[in-house]
């Protein structure tokens, strides 16, 4: 790794938290519909997005939008207060129109946003916002797929200007928005490369992150699209050994590109709420004293072991930061 030395980059690593958790920052424990923010392990990061993830669901964004804009009037909100005192940086993990709507959201301390199909399809077939583009791409002879990835795409453009101040003010650090590869293309290693590509192009915003599974065929994915100067979130990493592979892949990418790593930006999703999950249920079948008191703590563990690997794996200087989510 001498060559990846010569660079500051930063690791990253996210993580999707439940709904109801407790905030080892302060002790306190936060009930679902609530700001939840978590320090997070890091993971990777190509240069840009500090360590974070990406949660499984969100409030709709109107119902968090009213929120936000009533905690705006004060001078600071307990996000801002995550980032100032604990580097937290808040995402919010959903995007729909009118995209303006992220501007109270911003102005509250949110420093970035991520999406994914089940976050378009909500979008798209519960709002009249996306009928008039809807209709001009059929006009013009798209299917409904081309018509889709039109919409889409210019809902990401709108969301990376929207933030592009708070990208630039940080010098690449946060005012991210997401953007996941077609869920079709999970299992075929050169078309999600070739996705990826093509959605960086088409966005052509310096502050967007193309989501990749974390899937055996695309960790090559991940690689050769790294390798291409292009910011990745690399999403779906279900296990400590697949989060190694991609770590792997992370700086293999890095060492191949042919430029300034100061402009590649790299986030990994690590869904230990999804393991949470299953394991509680299993603890609550067991139903012994022992069996319960172990509730909602497996996620303590995958954070120390991610954390334990990302140390084994990744060399100085790596900027190591936190990452919050909002659900």
């Amino acid at each position: 790794m001498a060559a990846l030395k010569m660079y500051c980059s930063s690791a990253i690593v996210g993580t999707t938290i439940g709904t109801s958790l407790e905030s080892r920052t302060n002790g306190t424990t936060l009930a679902s519909g609530e700001f939840v923010g978590l320090k997070m392990m890091p993971s990777l990061k190509v240069a840009s997005f500090s360590t974070r993830s990406m949660p499984a669901s969100a409030a709709p964004l109107s119902q968090l939008a009213k929120c936000w804009n009533t905690l705006s009037t004060e001078k600071k909100t307990l996000l801002h207060d995550m980032y100032d005192q604990q580097k937290q940086s808040p995402w919010y993990d959903n995007l729909r129109r009118p995209v303006t709507m992220l501007e109270p959201l911003i102005k509250s301390g949110v420093r970035g946003v991520t999406s994914n199909p089940t976050i378009f399809e909500k979008a798209i077939t519960g709002s009249a916002e996306y009928d008039d583009q809807f209709r001009h791409c059929i006009r013009e002879g798209k299917n409904v797929e081309e018509a889709y990835w039109e919409l889409v795409i210019k809902d990401i453009q709108d969301a990376c200007d929207l933030f592009l101040p708070l990208y630039q003010k940080s010098a690449g650090i946060d005012g991210y928005i997401s953007v996941e590869v077609s869920p079709l293309l999970a299992n075929e290693t050169q078309q999600t490369i070739d996705s990826a590509k093509y959605l960086r192009k088409r966005v052509n915003r310096p502050n967007v992150l193309i989501k990749i599974p974390a899937t055996l065929e695309c960790i090559e994915s991940i690689k050769q699209v790294i390798a291409s100067s292009i910011s990745v979130n690399v999403t779906l990493i279900f296990s400590l050994a697949r989060y190694e592979a991609v770590i792997d892949a992370y700086l293999e990418g890095l060492e191949a590109v042919q430029g300034d790593l100061s402009k590649i930006a790299s986030v990994a999703s690590f869904f230990v709420s999804r393991v949470d999950s299953l394991v509680d249920k299993k603890l609550n079948a067991i139903g012994s004293e022992e069996a319960l008191e172990l509730k909602g703590k497996v996620k303590n563990h995958l954070f120390l072991a991610r954390k334990g690997i990302m140390l084994m794996n990744v060399e100085h200087p790596f900027e190591i930061r936190v990452v919050s989510f909002i659900l």
